[in-house]
C-alpha cells in the first residue's frame, strides 16, 4: 500500500510541475498543452472520434512509408 502511495504521489508531483511550466511559460503551450487542457479534450472528444484519428494516423504511415 504504501508504494501505491508513493507512486501515486510521484505521478501527481510530475503532473503538478507540469501545469506550472505551461502557466509559467517555461513551456510553449501549443507544443506541450497543460494537463487540465489534455482532461477537457478528453473529457469532451466525441464517442469514437479519437480511433478514427488514430486509425487515419496510422494509415498515412501505412501510405508514406509503402
Amino acid at each position: 500500500m504504501r508504494r501505491f502511495i508513493l507512486a501515486t504521489s510521484f505521478f501527481a508531483v510530475l503532473v503538478v510541475i507540469w501545469e506550472i511550466l505551461v502557466r509559467t511559460g517555461v513551456w510553449n503551450q501549443i507544443f506541450v498543452p497543460s494537463p487540465l487542457d489534455v482532461a477537457r479534450y478528453l473529457v469532451n472528444f466525441q464517442e469514437n472520434s479519437l480511433l478514427q484519428a488514430g486509425w487515419v494516423t496510422i494509415k498515412r504511415l501505412l501510405l508514406g512509408y509503402a
